[in-house]
């Protein structure tokens, strides 16, 4: 086929995915774009056929062989062949609602912009993720403080290839949790960046046939990418808001849930308290104002964190998670009822996305 205006490049890595949904809803419909399928550490034949023949026909096929588990790999890989002017990420279970490409391309013109941030919806049930909660009634470019942008941990919907290199963009190599997470930093605190909110959406599925392993990895691994975002010359460099939100952002989302995943668990491994402790001070570091913007429930986790008292962590976690209690909505500080990243604005704003 001709060059195309879009490639949405799919990591691979299971012939058990539904892998001919997504390419399907990419190539149905949309002329200016293509699918391309980057098979992780498994032949071609065997991706290739599991879709219909003429539906492979379609798609273009890449092969990558690493031996990782990573996705990063995969993905820059599809980045580094496209040879479009826009490109996109997709996982092999979701897929995208009929014209999604076409708004987003659209898009990402009218508003000059380095990338177009997807609607997401989720399930057949089509659930809204109400992630990046915006500011109410905002239309053009966002802003990585005011509009909570740290909150879309994943770049899907729409990237201008050639801002890619531009902005230094680039997968965390051999991550296997977060690899995206630096990626998305970058953009949005140094991209312009849309909310494609009236655009058809990016569907997420999880009724693949066989999924991975739910059990935890251990924590210094669960949470690798924290410390490498939060330790680069590049956050340093970041204007104090800009680190603040960020850092607030990691230990809301990603340390609590860390934290909750394992709420079952009564006896933790030392080093994984270890780590806990370790990871959550780096957070803070060298932006010890990000602290005042925490609920006081999230400042009693943070606490916990560095006393080692599983018990307490989980419970404190828990209480963090309950917005209808004024523990998790306020903090002890009042630049945390003030400000887009405290828990009572961030909650407001999440409730008011439609």
């Amino acid at each position: 086929m001709s060059t195309p205006d879009v490639d949405v490049i799919i990591a691979a890595h299971d012939p058990r995915r539904q892998i001919a949904r997504a390419v399907r809803s990419i190539v149905v419909d949309n002329p200016e774009a293509r699918a391309v399928v980057v098979c992780h550490n498994v032949p071609v034949e065997e991706i290739s056929a599991t879709l219909p023949s003429d539906l492979a026909e379609k798609a273009t096929f890449l092969h990558l062989a690493d031996g990782l588990r990573s996705p990063s790999g995969p993905f820059m890989h599809g980045i580094h062949a496209s040879t479009a002017q826009h490109v996109s990420i997709m996982g092999s279970d979701d897929c995208l609602a009929p014209g999604a490409v076409r708004a987003w391309r659209a898009m990402i013109d009218e508003q000059r912009a380095d990338a177009v941030i997807a609607r997401i919806e989720r399930g057949d049930e089509r659930v809204l993720v109400r992630s990046p909660a915006l500011r109410p009634r905002h239309h053009g470019p966002l802003d990585v403080v005011r509009d909570r942008l740290p909150y879309r941990s994943a770049p899907l919907g729409l990237l201008r290839r050639t801002s890619i290199d531009r902005l230094g963009l680039r997968l965390t190599p051999d991550a296997e949790n977060g690899g995206d997470l630096e990626f998305v930093s970058r953009l949005w605190a140094t991209g312009r960046v849309v909310y494609a909110g009236q655009a058809p959406a990016y569907i997420e599925m999880a009724d693949a046939p066989v999924r991975v392993t739910t059990k935890p990895k251990p924590i210094a691994q669960e949470l690798a990418v924290l410390p490498h975002l939060v330790t680069s010359a590049w956050f340093a460099a970041q204007p104090g808001p800009v680190r603040e939100a960020f850092a607030v952002k990691l230990f809301r989302r990603n340390v609590l849930d860390t934290i909750l995943k394992r709420r079952d668990q009564p006896d933790w491994p030392p080093e994984d308290l270890a780590a806990l402790q370790q990871i959550s001070q780096q957070l803070f570091a060298n932006v010890p104002t990000a602290r005042q913007l925490l609920s006081v429930a999230e400042h009693a986790t943070w606490t916990a964190t560095q006393e080692g008292d599983v018990s307490r962590l989980v419970s404190a976690a828990g209480r963090s998670k309950h917005y209808r209690s004024l523990t998790a909505l306020l903090g002890r500080h009042p630049r945390s009822a003030l400000h887009p990243a405290g828990s009572l604005r961030f909650t407001i704003a999440s409730a008011l996305m439609r």
